[in-house]
């Protein structure tokens, strides 16, 4: 939950090979009633 809205979590880490100024995983989570992004997390 995020600010109290249901939300689901996509996880993925790119393959190598990528350029090196892209990060290496992201999370996305998207609200379950309306089509918005709610957040998105870069790290590597």
């Amino acid at each position: 939950m995020i600010d109290g809205v249901r939300v689901v979590a996509f996880a993925y880490e790119t393959p190598t090979g990528q350029p090196a100024f892209y990060a290496k995983k992201e999370i996305v989570g998207l609200d379950l009633r309306l089509p918005l992004l709610r957040s998105v997390e870069s790290f590597n």
